[in-house]
């Protein structure tokens, strides 16, 4: 017992964080197969990708008609569609097998938080817990890791490229920048966060000669961050490539710009940015009616972390400008890079677009979490009981999070807003 009681006191840190990637695991990973057929986009995404696994040359470009029911997703660049395929490709076609990819996403997302909170606020042991723990419990993550669609994995792969940049591991993280543009242009904003990151970390003065050289040694970083992220991006195209040849590449990317800038569409999910950190309009992927029960499947946050989340963001920003603390800045840039992009966006939008930013709102809720916890006694209690009403909504909305059947009375009280339907 005193060893046990020894080893547990050495390596606490350690197991807790295993702990909340086991229930990450557990609570993504549950009846994934389930419903056993196309949930919303999956028709597009995921059914490429499985037509990628079957080598249906046909999946990559945009002048081939699909079969009733379904689309070939040439829209976004092809990378995240090919990661969804490997698993289809080792496994055979199934709905397990389309949504392995973005499920193990959403897990490897609270690891990558957990990293980057380490390296914004070292030595603190609290904040990268809980922003873990908040990731594992929030319903947006956990809807587009459990379905065959790519924004679980360009979330991982900004948030992956925000820690490296932030490492100073420029070229890794170039390397996931070009990942994350190769899975949707969303990616492609982070550069502009890039671009600021630099600014800040170079020493500037008022000597023109100086000022020359910085401005010379920005112009090399980016060039060189860019060319790494473009070889990443390109490289997804490859396959257009070999069987298709260079102009029908750039005859794809004038389509997929088309497309987006001249889409016209209404949908009874659609939702403006500016309200997704209220979590008003979630979105209605599945539904299943029997006599006596519904099963729902809503892509939509869990509201005590995005809620709070939202205000914590103002509490950080004026604690940045009294503190000057830089890391808090790298988060608060962060923050609306991932967001704001959507704001004067041409086409249809929907909250599952949000999802770039819950990580770094989370790890903005932890901070504030522990500055609450750290500076008052009296409070910690509040803090406690905070996480446990977290943990405790988690499993509340997790039907509705993953289609369990519930009676149509439960079904009424889930929905906390009118706009909830």
């Amino acid at each position: 017992m005193f060893r046990l009681r020894k080893f547990f006191n050495k390596n606490y840190y350690t197991l807790l964080l295993l702990v909340i990637l086991l229930f990450a695991v557990i609570t993504k990973s549950w009846q994934l197969y389930y419903p056993n057929e196309y949930v919303f986009d999956e028709v597009y995404a995921g059914f490429t990708a499985e037509q990628y696994a079957a080598g249906n040359n046909k999946a990559w470009v945009w002048d081939y008609p699909a079969p009733e029911g379904f689309a070939y997703n040439w829209d976004h660049p092809p990378l995240g569609r090919i990661i969804v395929s490997l698993p289809i490709r080792l496994l055979g076609q199934s709905s397990f097998s389309r949504r392995l990819a973005p499920m193990i996403a959403g897990v490897l997302l609270s690891f990558v938080v957990f990293k980057l909170s380490e390296l914004l606020f070292p030595k603190n042991k609290f904040i990268p817990l809980v922003a873990a723990f908040l990731v594992a419990c929030d319903g947006l993550v956990l809807t587009l890791s459990r379905i065959a669609l790519v924004d679980s994995l360009l979330t991982l792969f900004i948030t992956t490229s925000i820690y490296f940049l932030l490492k100073k591991k420029f070229f890794v993280s170039a390397l996931f920048w070009g990942a994350a543009s190769a899975c949707k242009w969303t990616g492609v904003f982070v550069l502009a966060y890039v671009f600021v990151f630099f600014i800040l970390h170079t020493k500037w003065s008022r000597d023109p000669k100086a000022i020359l050289i910085n401005i010379l040694k920005l112009y090399k970083h980016m060039i060189l961050y860019i060319a790494a992220g473009f070889v990443v991006y390109a490289f997804s195209f490859s396959f257009v490539f070999w069987h298709y040849g260079f102009d029908k590449i750039i005859e794809l990317h004038q389509q997929m710009y088309w497309y987006h800038s001249h889409l016209v569409a209404t949908h009874p999910s659609q939702s403006p940015a500016i309200s997704w950190p209220l979590d008003l309009k979630p979105v209605w992927f599945w539904v299943n009616y029997q006599q006596d029960t519904i099963a729902n499947i809503y892509a939509f946050g869990h509201p005590l972390i995005f809620w709070c989340g939202f205000v914590a963001v103002f509490f950080t920003f004026f604690l940045a400008i009294i503190t000057r603390h830089k890391n808090l800045w790298f988060l608060l840039l962060a923050y609306p890079t991932a967001w704001l992009q959507w704001i004067d966006s041409p086409r249809i939008m929907f909250l599952y677009h949000y999802l770039p930013a819950v990580p770094i709102m989370c790890i903005i809720l932890a901070f504030t979490l522990w500055f609450i916890w750290y500076h008052n006694a009296v409070l910690k209690a509040f803090v406690y009981f905070f996480l446990i009403s977290v943990f405790i909504t988690f499993w509340y909305f997790y039907p509705f999070w993953t289609g369990i059947p519930l009676s149509k009375p439960n079904v009424e009280q889930h929905r906390w807003l009118t706009t909830w339907r």
